[in-house]
């Protein structure tokens, strides 16, 4: 597996809220939820991100 989207953190980073990864979805022309929900998944693993109170959300 290849190194976490460096535009995936900054999606997770700039949200001023936990976010689902189909709400990172919306801002990436190109980006797949299931994609973004496993790159999400590798930045909890590796301390860059949290999940958050609520299920299936993240933030930084």
């Amino acid at each position: 597996m290849s190194a976490p989207s460096p535009t995936a953190e900054a999606s997770v980073a700039a949200e001023e809220k936990p976010a689902t990864a189909a709400e990172l979805t919306t801002r990436s022309a190109r980006a797949d939820d299931a994609v973004v929900a496993e790159i999400l998944t590798t930045l909890v693993t590796l301390g860059r991100a949290r999940p958050g109170d609520a299920k299936g959300t993240f933030v930084r």
